[in-house]
């Protein structure tokens, strides 16, 4: 189970990229060696148990501070907000189709629309993460 330490904390730092930039900049470094000691000390005096509390803590953090930061950039809440009507709009087709019976080759073909339709408005969420949404204006000389 050490072995799942290591992959811990790579996680972990994978997801301190989408905390506030400032943040990041001064404590980052620090969340992931604190992250990683109180993982390794849980792990040691509670086993499996002790991991998902430490990951439970941290996910709270997550959430209570990382999208926040990003819905209050307007280049990648529009995105957001395409991607939320996308999956419900998605979700409720392939219930329809789930519903009426439809048979299995006819659910993976229905995926494709859907992941497609995903997979844009996340891109532009990505590709938007550091701009100020006057960025993106295109001028007439541009194209």
């Amino acid at each position: 189970m050490t072995g799942t330490l290591p992959l811990s904390s790579r996680i972990y730092d994978r997801l301190l990229v989408f905390y506030p930039e400032d943040l990041r900049r001064d404590y980052g470094a620090e969340m992931a060696l604190v992250f990683a000691e109180d993982l390794a000390a849980s792990r040691r005096e509670a086993g499996l148990r002790g991991a998902f509390r430490v990951w439970r803590r941290a996910l709270v953090e997550f959430f209570r501070l990382a999208p926040p930061h990003w819905a209050a950039n307007p280049a990648v809440r529009v995105p957001a907000i395409m991607l939320a009507f996308s999956a419900f709009s998605r979700g409720i087709d392939l219930a329809l189709l789930f519903a009426r019976g439809a048979q299995a080759r006819l659910h993976f073909v229905a995926l494709i629309p859907m992941l497609s339709t995903l997979a844009v408005p996340m891109a532009v969420m990505w590709s938007c993460r550091d701009r100020a949404l006057t960025e993106l204006h295109l001028t007439a000389g541009e194209r």
